[in-house]
């Protein structure tokens, strides 16, 4: 997964795996001396000042804290303890953790039409007419989380487009929730490779994106 599929993304303190200490970075107003981080690929890593706690103290204090990518803050090319890396810096953001532990989904969002984003541009819908359905429901395997599926219902005739994923929740707020695959199928394949975001207004479900990771493509289902 890119440093892109993780901006504006909620990162668990649980998905942080690594750290650092960035010598230079000792008496800097911006760039944290000691950190904890979450290596994202051969050349990149997102990182959180742990200051004034070490960074193992700060990684229990926070393994259930949500994190994002602060934009405001440059990305810094350092050696690290994991080589030469492109650091991007991370901010906690407030979560209600209680809330999500008790929020519970299950529905059925029908869209009547869709538009499909490949590496952020809009390539292809609305298509004129495109009736799909989305369905959430608590894990059907009994494990943390829910269950997604999508149906393609054009002709009134409910068919499996998108073979049930297994996600968990990753982020909630009062305008979107978002889940995120985790765990792998009965082939091998990963479910992390897809996500959903809800978009509500007061519970009232507006639209549904599809996020496929591995592809870097979206779909957003229309109301």
């Amino acid at each position: 997964m890119s440093i892109q599929n993780w901006k504006n993304k909620i990162i668990k303190g649980s998905q942080f795996n690594a750290f650092n200490y960035d010598q230079e970075s000792l008496n800097h107003k911006v760039y944290p001396y000691g950190m904890v981080c979450l290596v994202v690929d051969d050349n990149t890593m997102i990182a959180v000042g742990s200051d004034p706690l070490s960074p193992r103290d700060f990684m229990d204090k926070n393994s259930a804290n949500g994190f994002m990518i602060d934009l405001s803050i440059p990305p810094k090319t350092m050696l690290t303890m994991q080589g030469q890396k492109t650091v991007y810096y991370a901010k906690l953001v407030e979560t209600n953790q209680e809330e999500e532990n008790e929020l519970e989904l299950d529905f059925v969002f029908h869209s009547s039409d869709h538009l499909r984003y490949e590496n952020g541009r809009h390539v292809s819908g609305p298509h004129g007419g495109a009736p799909r359905a989305v369905k959430v429901e608590a894990n059907i395997s009994g494990n943390e989380g829910y269950t997604v599926t999508m149906f393609n219902t054009d002709g009134g005739q409910a068919v499996v487009q998108m073979a049930p994923k297994q996600m968990k929740l990753v982020g909630a707020d009062s305008e979107k929730i978002q889940l995120k695959g985790y765990g792998r199928d009965a082939m091998g394949a990963s479910f992390a490779d897809y996500g959903l975001t809800i978009y509500h207004d007061d519970g009232s479900i507006e639209k549904c994106i599809l996020h496929m990771f591995d592809r870097n493509v979206d779909i957003e289902y229309l109301p």
